[in-house]
């Protein structure tokens, strides 16, 4: 299992983020990796459907669902399939400017490439691309009228 961990500060309060981050219409426009993105929304927030998810040349199909939703606090969402994982975004909020935190522990069936090779090409794409998926968050977010 490989757990990735990300940080931003977003100058805006939490509410104008929850709009971008609670709205599963917008994640495979904020995450370059999302593709094939199908969603059901459930009626109390959050959603399950499935997805694609692409790292440099490997595709991989999963399901995934909402398993925390707590508007401006806190959201989770677990995948199953070719890539287990669980994705935790974490909001504090001043009222001024809002600290987003995201872990990404994950599994995938093509771990057994190896450690070392995991670690220097796979982990490292990964890791790039949630930073570029946090700072579409803050663009967007920070243009969201108050």
């Amino acid at each position: 299992m490989c757990i990735l961990h990300k940080n931003i500060i977003i100058n805006t309060p939490a509410e104008p983020v929850w709009t971008v981050l609670g709205d599963p219409k917008q994640y495979a426009r904020f995450n370059p990796n999302i593709s094939d993105f199908t969603f059901t929304p459930y009626d109390n927030g959050g959603f399950e459907g499935n997805w694609m998810y692409a790292l440099g040349q490997l595709k991989l199909r999963g399901k995934l669902r909402t398993v925390v939703y707590e508007p401006n606090r806190q959201l989770v969402v677990e995948s199953c399939g070719q890539m287990k994982s669980k994705w935790s975004w974490y909001l504090e909020t001043d009222g001024y400017w809002t600290h987003l935190a995201l872990s990404v522990d994950y599994t995938a069936k093509w771990s057994s490439v190896g450690e070392v090779l995991h670690e220097l090409v796979l982990e490292y794409m990964h890791d790039e691309v949630l930073g570029e998926y946090l700072r579409n968050i803050k663009l967007a977010a920070e243009k969201v009228k108050r």
